[in-house]
């Protein structure tokens, strides 16, 4: 029975060109990036020898087909985006900055991430008990309040920027000798920033809450004071218990103190 050469029936790929591979019809090679088929049998004929082989795909130009993305990104960090006539490079933002979209809505940029107002928070309490001051505060009327009385909850806080704010709230239960009048208050690095005048006529006893603000101009550490400052005739002044030695605390604790830091 007569037989008949159907040849190759798929193409044969044959990998990188040889100058010392004997190829036939229909085998496959890739040469400087494009590929390219045998059309006659050859040994040492390289493509693009026309009258042995035939291009089947060709390689891009880099930068100009195609885009050549070793030479475009150069830094770590970079990513490609499409720019206004092709792809083109984005740089990598700064350190804790955000990708967006801009203000035109046509482009990505890198901006300073949003910034909460609230920066850190900062809490002490008094869990040891009262804490008494029987300084005679009637000579402060129309001057500032010094730097006096008893420390009763006390918190250091280090500003994370140099122009926020420290908004400070205390509170405790007070009680003041003699049925007179108290005076108790915030300290920030011993500057009197919020107090509150105390009695212990009704029920003989009261409660001291204030709440009041600093503000900053460095990160360097500051320390803020819940104070019983003294009394007015110089009967003793108490945070933590009411009249008569009557410790009181809530649930253990006879004083508070938070300090937050907000921008």
């Amino acid at each position: 029975m007569a037989q008949i050469d159907l040849g190759s029936i798929k193409f044969n790929w044959k990998g990188s060109y040889s100058g010392a591979t004997a190829y036939v019809v229909d085998d496959v090679v890739e040469s400087s990036g494009s590929s390219y088929i045998c059309i006659a049998a050859t040994t040492g004929n390289a493509p693009p020898n026309a009258s042995y082989w035939e291009q089947m795909s060709a390689k891009g130009i880099d930068g100009i087909d195609g885009t050549d993305l070793t030479t475009t990104l150069t830094t770590q960090g970079d990513t490609v985006i499409r720019g206004a006539s092709g792809l083109e490079r984005l740089p990598i933002g700064t350190a804790n900055q955000i990708l967006q979209v801009n203000s035109g809505a046509t482009a990505l940029e890198y901006a300073a991430k949003p910034e909460g107002k609230v920066k850190q928070i900062v809490t002490g309490v008094n869990t040891s008990g009262a804490t008494s001051s029987s300084v005679t505060t009637s000579s402060y009327s129309g001057g500032s309040i010094p730097n006096v009385g008893v420390a009763h909850v006390t918190v250091n806080i280090t500003p994370v920027s140099s122009t926020s704010k420290l908004v400070i709230m205390a509170n405790a239960p007070s009680g003041t000798g003699a049925n007179g009048t108290g005076l108790c208050g915030v300290f920030v690095d011993n500057v009197c920033r919020g107090a509150l005048a105390t009695n212990g006529y009704s029920a003989d006893a009261s409660g001291a809450t204030i709440t009041c603000f600093a503000q900053n101009s460095s990160t360097s550490q500051r320390t803020v004071e819940f104070r019983a400052i003294g009394e007015w005739t110089g009967n003793v002044n108490t945070l933590g218990q009411i009249r008569n030695g009557h410790t009181t605390s809530f649930d253990g604790i006879y004083g508070s103190l938070i300090v937050m830091e907000v921008e």
